[in-house]
């Protein structure tokens, strides 16, 4: 099954945010503001459902090294492959981690492509492409359960850390983490990953940065809505301009338009639609080259990751469009109108 998202970009403004508001603190300053220009109160809005990822059970694949006894190890000596096979088949080596078991297995098929080179008996050459078809047919279950089904995935999608802020760097280190991930497990085959590259990036994705962003999308998505719902029906009730007449508070609603919302909120919200879109993107190239049944697996949680998205998205857009109505129920600009006195 293959995963693919909706790139709809927002054409919003790129400034800096302020690197004093947090990002929920940001949007209630807004919602506050609008309160006190319209002297409408703002209605709570239902929280949408937060995606949750698959439990790990769910995700993750027994796998059985093949049973290699003494006999057909020694044969393996002089091509280095008998020292890495009592690696992986001793005490310590049957409670690596599922990364540390990806690169074994990565490395085992390596050293059986060379021991096929170095071997004369017909006997332990036909054992080696045996176990050579054996690994090489596992080792997309040893990369899911080492990806998409690790502890690591699983804290990275977690919504216990707070959602994406406006002054921070954004989710630059966990797209690299997931393209990295990604890279490695299409030429797994072929070139044999470096554990230690991989175990830092598995110290990215305990970050959270997966959590983090969808939290900020069903935070911003909420706040926005509860606005919505507000710049409506001061819109349809004429509510700036009764009468036919602008009233002041219809300026002072234009400078929140214009120094917070664009100034200060479309930023943030810039940034996060940015980031949301690239790391679904990358999320969504590594589940593409994971087992079927994994994908499947994973499929709702794809699905929920989309709505999300383009929920933000709409809220986003309509937000826009309503400060648009406000201006045109009182046939007056968005922008800021030139005095004629004082």
């Amino acid at each position: 099954m293959i995963f693919r998202i909706s790139l709809t970009l927002l054409m919003v403004c790129v400034a800096g945010c302020s690197p004093h508001k947090d990002a929920e603190a940001l949007l209630d300053d807004y919602l506050k503001r609008l309160e006190r220009v319209s002297g409408l109160e703002i209605a709570p809005v239902e929280p949408a459902e937060r995606p949750a990822y698959p439990p790990r059970r769910l995700l993750l694949h027994s796998i059985e090294p093949p049973d290699i006894g003494w006999t057909e190890l020694w044969g393996y000596r002089h091509c280095g492959l008998s020292e890495l096979l009592g690696e992986r088949n001793s005490v310590l080596g049957k409670h690596m981690q599922d990364s540390t078991h990806f690169v074994m297995d990565a490395r085992i098929i390596e050293r059986l492509r060379a021991c096929l080179e170095l071997i004369d008996d017909d006997e332990q050459k036909a054992l080696t492409r045996s176990l050579l078809t054996i690994k090489i047919s596992q080792l997309p279950y040893r990369f899911s359960n080492a990806t998409v089904a690790s502890t690591e995935m699983q804290t990275f999608w977690s919504y216990s850390a707070p959602p994406l802020q406006p002054d921070s760097a954004g989710i630059s280190a966990a797209l690299e983490a997931l393209g990295v991930w990604a890279s490695t497990g299409q030429m797994a085959e072929s070139s044999t990953p470096e554990l230690v590259v991989l175990e830092s990036q598995n110290s990215v994705l305990r970050q959270r940065g997966g959590g983090r962003t969808v939290k900020a999308l069903l935070m911003v998505r909420e706040k926005l809505e509860a606005a919505n719902t507000l710049l409506a029906s001061a819109a349809s009730s004429r509510r700036f301009c009764p009468y036919n007449h602008p009233t002041e508070e219809l300026e002072w609603a234009r400078n929140v338009m214009r120094k917070v919302f664009i100034g200060e909120v479309q930023p943030y919200i810039a940034q996060l639609n940015n980031s949301s879109l690239q790391l679904l993107e990358e999320f969504f190239e590594l589940v593409e080259i994971q087992p079927t049944e994994t994908q499947e697996a994973l499929a709702d949680f794809g699905q929920r990751l989309n709505q999300t998205q383009q929920d933000f998205v709409s809220a986003t857009k309509k937000h826009v469009a309503l400060w648009q109505e406000v201006f045109n129920s009182c046939h007056s600009s968005p922008r800021t109108q030139e005095r004629t006195h004082d």
